[in-house]
């Protein structure tokens, strides 16, 4: 037996959600700069942001599929 989908409700407006870039090729020496873009999406009305998940290589990348 399944359970019927039941509707969910609307939001009143429309939401925004931003993700920011939070990975570079190069280590960026810290946060901040994440900070400083969510502060921003904040005070300009922003609901939400989010952020990837990171994805750590060993010391052989060449073991994995495909490390590009």
């Amino acid at each position: 037996m399944t359970t019927p989908l039941v509707p969910q409700a609307r939001p009143e407006r429309p939401q925004l959600t931003i993700q920011p870039r939070n990975f570079a090729a190069e280590d960026p020496g810290g946060w901040g700069g994440l900070v400083d873009a969510a502060i921003a999406a904040d005070t300009a009305g922003v609901d939400r942001i989010i952020v990837s998940d990171h994805v750590v290589f060993g010391e052989r990348p060449e073991a994995y599929a495909d490390p590009r």
